[in-house]
């Protein structure tokens, strides 16, 4: 009898312990320094330093649920431009355990920062919408962000004159000109055209414990001339018309993955709509690129034997610039052979020739 109740009191303290180690609690338009200050209260194990300041204007909307003190703060920081490092604690001059250490600290150093809130036309707060600030002179992208799940964006920028644009598919794009720091309500219409003539099928985006997986509307696979076309409609992406590439709105690396294997751009290209499944998207990349802001790992389905090949070509006539890009693949079941070849300023790459197995 004693060595069961032995045995149930050690069930009870490792369950203590457990929780004792994981957080849950809801959030709703609360600060990021105030989220902060909630997580520090409920831990020992962690020290959280950052600057309340430089993240107040940041709101944060999001149930967290079951996590550790990291996870709870990446969830947290999501697609803002916020960075988080942690630093193992040691033990003092007398071998004690000494906490670990979290510095949260914004990656975007501007005193002035772009607020505001998006909505849909029957006034219900809109998550995952495309907030890009551009240039009103030749709309030059200078810096972006998405919303949460109240809708609320924060997007440091230095300039006072901007044009805002807000992306969403299905709806139609909003575009205003502005000059002043807090932008208040803006409001987004669905698009008839693709509401008439195209029905949705299925989610389009599963929440997992360490990603989100994306999945594609017809309307947006018809949309689509390519792939990298397609996986630029996720949120927080956008299309670098310089490098003709995909990059973050928020300044953040990115890493890409076809069917966990390291791939590119022109990969992507030669990828058609159709052949893309889904989307694992990582905000938090896996241990094994920790150097990656963003990790996409783009699923295909049955390979198919045949070839693709693109050319792609952006000349500035005034300034002498020249940006050309050929590629061409062709699979045969699980392997592939593709090669490319690039142009910049009238210099030109090294071609590349690649044997690979999905």
């Amino acid at each position: 009898m004693k060595n069961k109740f032995l045995f149930l009191a050690v069930l009870i303290l490792m369950a203590a312990r457990l929780s004792a180690q994981t957080i849950s609690h809801s959030f709703h338009s609360t600060s990021m320094s105030d989220a902060l200050r909630y997580l520090s209260t409920t831990t020992h194990r962690y020290v959280i330093n950052f600057a309340y300041d430089d993240l107040e204007d940041f709101k944060v909307t999001t149930d967290v649920r079951g996590q550790s003190v990291p996870d709870a703060i990446r969830q947290l920081i999501g697609f803002y431009p916020i960075g988080m490092k942690v630093v193992s604690g040691g033990k003092d001059d007398k071998g004690r355990q000494l906490p670990d250490m979290i510095f949260v600290e914004c990656t975007q150093k501007e005193d002035r920062k772009l607020t505001g809130r998006v909505v849909d036309e029957k006034g219900r707060p809109m998550e995952f919408v495309n907030v890009a600030v551009l240039s009103p002179r030749d709309s030059a992208f200078i810096n972006g962000g998405v919303t949460t799940a109240s809708g609320d964006f924060v997007i440091p920028c230095r300039p006072t004159d901007v044009l805002v644009s807000l992306t969403c598919i299905g709806y139609r794009r909003v575009v205003r000109h502005v000059s002043t720091a807090q932008l208040g309500v803006l409001t987004m219409r669905p698009d008839a055209y693709q509401l008439k003539t195209v029905t949705v099928k299925g989610r389009h985006k599963v929440e997992r414990e360490d990603r989100n997986v994306y999945t594609f509307s017809e309307a947006q696979m018809k949309a689509a001339r390519q792939g990298q076309q397609l996986v630029a409609t996720l949120p927080g992406l956008r299309f670098d018309l310089l490098s003709g590439k995909i990059a973050t709105l928020s300044g953040k690396s990115l890493k890409i993955l076809i069917n966990g294997i390291e791939a590119n751009d022109n990969d992507l290209k030669a990828l058609r709509p159709k052949d893309i499944r889904n989307v694992d998207y990582y905000v938090v990349p896996p241990a094994r690129y920790t150097d990656a802001g963003t990790v996409l790992d783009i699923h295909t389905r049955a390979t198919e034997n045949g070839y693709a090949a693109g050319f792609d070509g952006w000349q500035g006539t005034k300034e002498g610039f020249n940006n050309t890009n050929a590629y061409i693949k062709y699979n045969h079941g699980h392997h592939q052979l593709f090669t490319r070849a690039a142009q910049r300023t009238g210099l030109r790459r090294t071609r590349s020739l690649h044997l690979q197995k999905w």
